[in-house]
């Protein structure tokens, strides 16, 4: 009995040691958004362009996982690259 106690007990140990050196490492993407518009909105379009290419790459939330990095445009024409990291 006390054998079949001491087997489990390092069989426990030794999983738990094996769970601890596991880890992923980061992704990093770039997604290239571009936009136009008559109506002034072409930020807005390339924004949701390279929102949606993150949404798309597995990004689940690219509110706080992505940052805009480079800009170009005006009002009726604009392209960003966002830089996404998980």
């Amino acid at each position: 009995m006390a054998k079949k106690m001491i087997v489990a007990g390092l069989l426990g140990v030794g999983l738990a040691l094996a769970g601890t050196g596991v880890a992923e490492a980061a992704v990093t993407q770039d997604f290239r958004g571009e936009g136009s518009s008559d109506f002034g909105l072409a930020w807005f379009y390339a924004r949701q362009d390279a929102r949606s290419q993150a949404v798309s790459a597995g990004f689940t939330d690219p509110a706080h996982q992505c940052t805009e990095i480079w800009s170009f445009g005006d009002y009726y024409i604009a392209t960003v690259i966002w830089r996404c990291t998980r």
